[in-house]
């Protein structure tokens, strides 16, 4: 894609309104589509013909598909405690707690659960061997954050690709969760 023919003006213009629309798409639910929405947003400060072909390609899948939609259990998945080794992390860790704004409001009413999925791409960009990366927040049954993005990175193992998404994801999680707290949220 990136080797082809560069769009005139006119074109470039119609790149970035199908993508806006499929952005938009995306943000009304389709969440299936967000990978490949990224991947074309990525191109819009020079769109090729090869990009405008991905676009429509979208599109055509849409039209044929206009009904899916991803699947996420709602249930909180069951983890045997027992299965895990008890270690202590004292001498390595210290006495570490849970950093929490002096400011934050004490928590009220009943408690939600918070599902995160991850996943990401190890070098899914051929060209550049960057990794994409995505993750999904629920809380209780209800999508409230989704994301996918391409790093600036390369990583050289899948698991290291896998490490960044989490801890990305848990920074994200985190600065969510304080500003769900002052909705009520927490």
């Amino acid at each position: 894609m990136d080797t082809s023919p560069v769009l005139n003006a006119e074109l470039a213009s119609w790149y970035a309104s199908l993508v806006g629309m499929l952005r938009w798409m995306v943000e009304i639910g389709q969440v299936h589509i967000i990978t490949e929405v990224s991947l074309v947003a990525s191109h819009m400060a020079m769109p090729r013909e090869g990009h405008l072909d991905a676009v429509l390609h979208i599109f055509g899948y849409l039209k044929i598909k206009y009904k899916s939609r991803m699947c996420f259990d709602p249930t909180v998945p069951y983890c045997d405690k027992k299965a895990f080794k008890e270690c202590d992390w004292k001498e390595f860790y210290g006495d570490v707690v849970e950093a929490i704004p002096s400011n934050a409001p004490e928590p009220h009413g009943q408690s939600v659960n918070i599902l995160m999925y991850v996943d990401s791409d190890h070098a899914g960009e051929k060209r550049t061997q960057r990794f994409r990366i995505g993750f999904f927040v629920f809380i209780n049954q209800g999508l409230m954050q989704w994301i996918s993005k391409r790093q600036a990175t390369i990583q050289t193992l899948v698991f290291g690709a896998e490490f960044v998404t989490m801890k990305l994801g848990m920074e994200s999680l985190r600065g969510s969760s304080y500003q769900w707290a002052f909705v009520g949220l927490r």
